[in-house]
């Protein structure tokens, strides 16, 4: 690629008409390249305003998971809640569906409730 002191000495060997003609392609190159860098600047506006408008459409994730450090603390929190070696505190299985409705249904009945077979 030829220096600009190389183009201009050519550009000095040239005819009149021709250093017209070159002369107005260096100005169209300038406008061209002012644009490009302006619609750069505006593609990048663009983005950040498509980016804030998907927030506020859709939220800042689209799922959101809980943090692995929350859950770790709210299943030690449980933990501590029931104390070791004290019967009754924690459970001793988990319970089914099944188990618990049963359950609620006999003491309903106990309390006197009328039972409902579905």
């Amino acid at each position: 690629m030829p220096t600009d002191d190389e183009l201009k000495a050519l550009e000095a060997q040239l005819e009149p008409g021709m250093r017209l003609v070159v002369s107005m392609l260096r100005q169209t190159i300038q406008r061209l390249e002012a644009t490009l860098e302006s619609l750069g600047e505006e593609l990048k506006a663009q983005r950040v305003q498509n980016a804030e408008l998907r927030r506020m459409l859709f939220g800042r994730k689209s799922e959101k998971m809980p943090a692995m450090e929350r859950e770790v603390r709210r299943a030690l929190d449980a933990e501590e809640l029931f104390l070791p070696g004290v019967p009754g505190d924690a459970p001793s299985e988990p319970d089914t569906e099944k188990k618990r409705r049963e359950r609620g249904r006999q003491r309903s009945e106990k309390e006197g409730g009328v039972r409902i077979s579905v």
